[in-house]
This record gives C-alpha cells, sequence and structure tokens, in this order.
C-alpha cells in the first residue's frame, strides 16, 4: 500500500493542512456539536482503544492456555508461578507482535482518513478540490489486494505537485493584475477620466485647468495600463483552467485505471495523461515567464 504522508503532497497546501491541524484540536462547530475532524480523532483513539482491549484478552487467553497445558496437566515441575511466568513471556510477545502489526495498519488507515478531511477542508479553488480528490485515487488501488507500482504512483504525485506550483505561480499574478487590469477597475478608471475632462473643461482658472490636464494625463496613462493588463490578465486566467483540466483529464485517467479489474494492465491510460502533465507545467512556466514581461513593459510604457 502506498503511505501518503503530508511532505508528499504540494506544500502550499500541506501547510494550510498543519494550521488547520493545529487550530481543529477539539473544537465544537457553529451548531454545538462536534467537527468532522474531531469525530474522526475520537474514532481513531477508540479503535486504538479497542485493538488494546482485544489483543490484550488475547494475550489472556493464550496465558490462561499455556498455564493450563505446562501447570495444571503436570507438565511444569516447578513451583505455579515461574510456570505462569514461563506461559506469560510467550503471550506477551504475541499481544507485541499484534499490536505493532496492526497498529502500525490502523494509524496508517487513520493518517489517511485525517488527511483526506483536512485536505477537504482547506482546498479553496476548483483545482486545488481537483487535486485533493487525485491524489487520493493514486493511493486507491492500494487499499485493494493487488497494490500499485508505488514508483508510477509517486512518479505522477511529483508531477501534480509541480502543476500546483505553477498554478500557485498563475494565482500570484492573477491576484497582483486583478486590482489594476479588472474589468470594474477599467470601467472605474473609464469613469474617473470621463469627469476630469468635464471638470478641466468647465474650469475658469488657468492654474487649475493646468492642474486637471495634469490629473486628467495621470488618470489616462493609468487606464491605458489598465487596458493594456487586461488581455494579460485573460491569458493568465486561461492557463489557469487548464491546471485545473489537466488536473481533471488525469483523475479521469486514474478512474479508469482503478476500474480496471485485478489483473488487467491498469497503466495503459496513464503515460500519454502523464507526459501530458509534463507538457502543460512547461508551457504554464514559459507563461509565467511571457506574464512577468508583458507586465514589465507596461510599467516601463507608464513611466516614459
Amino acid at each position: 500500500m502506498m503511505r501518503l504522508r503530508l511532505s508528499d503532497i504540494d506544500p502550499g497546501l500541506a501547510r494550510r493542512v498543519r494550521e488547520r491541524e493545529a487550530q481543529a484540536a477539539v473544537v465544537a462547530d457553529s451548531f454545538g456539536g462536534v467537527s468532522s475532524l474531531s469525530r474522526l480523532v475520537r474514532r481513531r483513539a477508540m479503535a486504538e482503544q479497542g485493538m488494546r482491549t482485544l489483543f490484550g484478552a488475547v494475550a489472556f487467553l493464550a496465558t490462561f492456555v499455556l498455564f493450563h497445558l505446562l501447570v495444571v496437566t503436570g507438565r511444569w515441575a516447578g513451583p505455579p508461578l515461574p510456570g505462569l511466568f514461563t506461559a506469560a513471556v510467550p503471550a506477551l510477545a504475541l499481544y507485541a507482535i499484534l499490536s505493532r502489526h496492526y497498529g502500525r495498519r490502523l494509524r496508517h488507515q487513520y493518517e489517511h482518513l485525517l488527511l483526506r478531511e483536512l485536505l477537504s477542508q482547506v482546498a479553496q479553488t476548483r483545482a486545488e478540490r481537483t487535486y485533493a480528490e487525485t491524489v487520493f485515487l493514486l493511493t486507491e488501488r492500494g487499499m485493494s489486494k493487488n497494490e500499485p507500482r508505488e514508483k508510477e504512483s509517486r512518479s505522477l504525485l511529483a508531477q501534480m505537485n509541480a502543476l500546483m506550483r505553477a498554478g500557485s505561480e498563475l494565482e500570484a499574478q492573477e491576484t497582483k493584475l486583478r486590482g489594476s487590469a479588472a474589468p470594474d477597475q477599467v470601467a472605474a478608471l473609464q469613469a474617473e477620466r470621463e469627469e476630469l475632462e468635464r471638470r478641466r473643461d468647465a474650469a475658469t482658472d488657468p492654474a487649475a485647468r493646468q492642474a486637471l490636464t495634469q490629473s486628467l494625463e495621470l488618470c489616462a496613462a493609468r487606464l491605458e495600463s489598465a487596458r493594456r493588463l487586461g488581455p494579460v490578465r485573460e491569458r493568465v486566467q486561461a492557463q489557469q483552467e487548464v491546471v485545473t483540466q489537466t488536473l481533471l483529464t488525469l483523475q479521469g485517467a486514474l478512474v479508469h485505471r482503478n476500474a480496471v479489474p485485478e489483473g488487467g494492465d491498469a497503466s495503459l491510460s496513464l503515460p500519454p495523461v502523464a507526459a501530458r502533465v509534463q507538457e502543460v507545467v512547461t508551457q504554464i512556466n514559459n507563461q509565467t515567464r511571457a506574464v512577468e514581461e508583458a507586465v514589465q513593459e507596461v510599467l516601463t510604457l507608464r513611466a516614459m
């Protein structure tokens, strides 16, 4: 089974997961109930306690049976107390082996469930939600009898993380452009320029008219910059959609892989999609540099 650790996923989401986990300790939700995360933590504690109780009962029964075979049937020639200790040693060893093996499996299972719950809570954008769903599709086949090829799964996860990093850079660029190139901002600047033109034309004082003319020139420069940056922002938004659609394509390929009957070739649909992910990452990295150059060009023209 492929074990998914927090360090395996996108660093930005991993940071939010840690913050959410720290906040969620045992907090009641707004309806006075218990959060789903707290319920999951409580279920894990109950499962661990139940496992310890069960294995303790098994160890006690094993001790009783061995003590009966050794002492009660007369096969133990010495005092009963050392015989009891002799019977308890293999039983305790059995308890330790069972606890170690099944305890590790239980911890891995609940770590997986906790990470799934936390990711679903911190994923904000459509791309992040798709990424979170796709990450767990990578490990889904690992829950069955035939485990997936872990190398292939981890390679895909690394490519998905690279895609998310590229998407994060696009998000940062879009955030910067949003304040100056959004349609409502362009409309506001257009209205501001028209108002300044009206005031300049209505001014009778030469000094006031000169100042308003200067203000109008500055406003017109801002408006021109916003108009030039508008297509750049559209380009960034289009690339953000490419990120989401690529993740959805990979998600569909993984659904197909996991639906292939055991023993079939479950990786036939993955190599083309994996190659596509690499291609998109390269494309977005190039696009990011092009956007930075376009923004710098607009800023240079504004300064002239």
